[in-house]
This record gives C-alpha cells, structure tokens and sequence, in this order.
C-alpha cells in the first residue's frame, strides 16, 4: 500500500479538526482491520476442500496481516513494549543471505523506514549502471553510497522515526559510523548480521536473475502495449552471480568487538524457518529490552 499518502491524508484531517487523538484513535482500527483481514484468510486453513498449495499461500498472507497488525499495535502509548529511543537498524552481510527480505519483514513489523543500497546506488550512478559500468561499484562511490544512506537515516531519525538501512555493510568504517550517528541522536542501535552457505547465496541470486527475466518475459506477453522493466530492475543482479559473492567476501571485513552487543546473528539457510522470522523479531526484540 502506500503508506506515505494515507500518513499525508491522516495528517491532513488532524490539522484542519485539531485532533490529534487521530492518531492512537485510527492506529486502533488499522490494527483491527488487519486482524481481522488475518484471521478470515486464515480460516483457508480449516477448509478441506482448500489445496495444499493454497493453504501454504494463505498461511503466509494471514501472517503477514497479523505482522501488520501488531504494528499498529506497537505505535500505540499503551502498547506493552514502548521504546522510549528510536532505532536505527542497520543489515550487515553478503548478497542473497536474506537481508532485502529481512528488512522488509522488519519494515512491516517494526513501522520502520527503510532506506535501500541498490536504490541509492541507481539514483547515483543510474546511468553508468546502464552502460554495464563497474564503476558504481569503487571503494569510492560505495562510500558515496553510504554517507548518503546514513545522512538520509539522520534526518529520519532527527524527526523522531526509526529507520532500517538495507545494505552489505562490508566495510567496518561505515557501520562504525552508523553507531556515531545513534550515539549522537540519542537512539537505539541494532546491527541484524545475515549467514547463510555460500550455495544457498548463490541459488538465490540465480533465482532474482530469473524471477526478473521472467517477469520481463509474461508482460511482454500478455499486454499489447510495449512495457519494460525500470532500468533499476533489470540492472540491480546484472553481473555473474559468482562474481558478485566473491567479490563480496573478498572485502568483508570483521565485526569490531564494540558492536557485539547490538548484534543479532539470523542463519538462514533453512528457508522455511528464515521466512517466519517469528525468532528473529523475538532476538531483537530481547536486545533492545537487554542493552536499553
């Protein structure tokens, strides 16, 4: 959906009623809705004239209803686990071991914003990317790449939001500034480090590269007008896959030991255990009550 339009129209109605109640007021009803929107989707679960295959779908839209409610539920005063900091988020680990997905699921979760390396990175060096440059890809621009990220996250959290940013976080100098900049505002910080087998990385990048070719491939089929994927799409996994981890690894370097307190490690090589990430929130949740 889009969050950014109803928080403008939200804010929009408490301006010109004076009611700021608004705010818990209607956060309540979306929290409701989005039960109950679970809840009868859910209910697939019990039908057996429902396929397995549809049970599965519908186990996964359920819980993502019941995520999104519990959202709403934290951004209440009473809500039973109130931070009294914002966060800064930040994912640390090599390409396909699941942060995108983690950060999303987080974005949901958590209310977060969420601020995107590769998107970043195109609105940057968009149209080097294009011509196949690696030139994006320097030490240079990377850290072009990051302070932008960072300053983004600064501004956010300057107005009172919590922010996740997506990326590598390779380089311990960028994560060390991360933790500056929450030192300084005064909020909390969280580093989410992602592990998986080097195969699993690789499956999954092959399958992103496929995914996009064949999405590419059924619009052209199925709509009469010519429709391309945004050059941002069709460039993000446009190098060897194996390339890409390998150079990767090659630059990690190790998490200083001033940052291991705000660490949760997620494995997730066991896809069906990763994607329930009912752990992961439990890990994180545990370390802000811990360290704050």
């Amino acid at each position: 959906g889009r969050s950014d339009l109803s928080d403008k129209l939200v804010t929009g109605i408490a301006k010109e009623t004076n009611d700021e109640g608004i705010y818990k007021l209607i956060n309540f009803y979306k929290c409701m809705r989005a039960f109950i929107r679970g809840k009868v989707i859910g209910l697939q679960l019990s039908d057996d004239t429902t396929s397995e295959n549809k049970k599965i779908k519908a186990a996964k839209n359920a819980k993502k209803y019941y995520e999104l409610s519990l959202s709403y539920a934290l951004s209440l005063e009473s809500r039973p686990i109130k931070w009294k900091k914002n966060v800064l988020f930040i994912t640390c680990g090599l390409p396909g071991t699941g942060k995108s997905f983690l950060s999303n699921s987080l974005t949901r979760f958590f209310n977060l914003e969420r601020l995107d390396s590769d998107e970043v990175r195109f609105e940057k060096f968009g149209d080097l990317i294009n011509q196949g440059s690696q030139e994006p890809f320097t030490d240079e621009n990377r850290n072009t790449i990051y302070l932008e990220l960072l300053d983004r996250a600064k501004t956010y959290l300057a107005n009172g939001k919590s922010v996740i940013i997506d990326a590598t976080f390779s380089f311990d100098y960028h994560r060390q500034e991360a933790r500056k900049i929450a030192d300084a505002l005064g909020v909390k910080f969280i580093t989410i480090v992602t592990e998986c087998s080097k195969e699993t990385s690789l499956e999954r990048l092959e399958s992103r590269n496929a995914n996009r070719k064949n999405v590419q491939l059924n619009i052209e089929k199925s709509s009469s007008k010519p429709y391309l994927l945004s050059d941002f799409e069709l460039n993000r996994f446009n190098f060897s896959t194996v390339d890409v981890f390998t150079t990767e690894k090659a630059k990690f370097e190790e998490i200083s030991s001033n940052l291991r307190r705000h660490i949760v490690y997620c494995s997730t090589d066991d896809k069906n255990k990763f994607e329930t990430t009912d752990e992961i929130f439990d890990s994180i949740l545990y370390k802000l009550r811990k360290n704050y």
